[in-house]
């Protein structure tokens, strides 16, 4: 059996930027980091470098990532084209400061029998199940009656 191979990048630094509207599953941030080097003049320089990376938006709720946190995220490089037609690089996070994201999922999170949400045994997200009233249960017997 063959075993799938993945070239891993890993990236430091700070946390500039976290985006959770660019769909329903994930998040994005990027991470600055500062690349020092010597120019032809033989000054030295520093010149801040940024990527972009991605994680679940429930694992995010374990991770908490804040703006200027300190990051060191290990993950799979990916890139798309954007309705624009330019290509976007992004890192998909497999281990983020030496916590594994498959780890996190397999042990911190679980969703019960009444699908309520949580994280290391505490309730994150309570189901969205309600009661109806009883004017509540009248029409909606009313109206599946309408259908006989």
């Amino acid at each position: 059996m063959e075993s799938e191979i993945h070239d891993y990048i890993t990236y430091h630094g700070k946390v500039t930027n976290i985006r959770d509207n660019v769909d329903k599953e994930y998040i994005y941030f990027d991470i600055e980091q500062f690349e020092f080097f010597i120019d032809s003049n033989g000054s030295n320089r520093v010149r801040p470098t940024y990527f972009s990376a991605r994680v679940s938006k429930r694992i995010n709720q374990y991770l908490k990532l804040s703006l200027n946190m300190d990051v060191v995220v290990k993950g799979i490089p990916k890139a798309y084209v954007d309705k624009k037609g330019y290509r976007q690089n992004y890192i998909h996070v497999t281990e983020i400061n030496s916590i594994a994201i498959k780890d996190i999922m397999e042990e911190k999170y679980y969703v019960d029998k009444d699908g309520n949400e949580y994280w290391n045994g505490k309730l994150i997200c309570e189901s969205e199940s309600w009661d109806m009233n009883d004017l509540e249960q009248k029409a909606l017997a009313d109206w599946l009656d309408s259908f006989s």
